[in-house]
């Protein structure tokens, strides 16, 4: 306790690790929640929520990162990491938010948030979202999807040129898909 009251860092993961081993859950939060604010460092969130994560203890994984984010909005690993456990817990409406505003501050996210969307029945913002992946084959298929969620059969058909240019038509999904549409 005196080597982490000074801030050592080997002291305080072998604290932590002894109060997880003890299931002592709410005083790791509270070391934790102490730790960062003394260190102030952005990766101690998303390093902390990990390791709560792997305790399957997502509601206090989700106020650290809740926290890590209010403190800082252009992180996207924390970003990435609290739309992941909102996930795990089983807000997916949340998630697919999260995943959106993700995407609009990195595109290669674009295609997750689409999907997260997608699965949510928000297609009309899913097909905004498919416009931003930059992977040609991720969305050409994933616009496929959104055609024929939408029942759009003749806008599904007009894909079939592109996804033959660009590989896609080779998967067995895909192929399937074009013949029902």
């Amino acid at each position: 306790n005196k080597l982490k009251s000074e801030g050592d860092r080997k002291s305080f993961k072998l604290i932590m690790h002894y109060l997880f081993e003890l299931e002592l859950f709410e005083e790791a939060f509270k070391e934790m929640r102490s730790y960062i604010s003394k260190n102030k460092d952005p990766e101690l969130f998303s390093q902390m929520a990990k390791i709560l994560i792997s305790k399957k203890k997502y509601k206090k994984a989700t106020y650290l990162l809740e926290e890590g984010h209010l403190k800082n909005p252009e992180n996207k690993e924390i970003l990435k990491l609290l739309a992941a456990t909102y996930d795990l817990r089983g807000k997916k409406v949340v998630a697919a938010d999260l995943y959106t505003k993700l995407a609009y501050m990195d595109s290669s996210y674009a295609h997750l948030a689409a999907e997260y969307l997608k699965q949510n029945g928000k297609v009309q913002l899913a097909a905004v979202l498919n416009s931003m992946v930059v992977d040609p084959e991720k969305q050409l298929s994933q616009k496929l999807a959104l055609y024929l969620e939408k029942d759009k059969f003749s806008l599904a058909r007009s894909l079939e040129i592109p996804l033959r240019q660009y590989g896609v038509y080779k998967d067995d999904e895909v192929k399937y898909a074009m013949a029902y549409a």
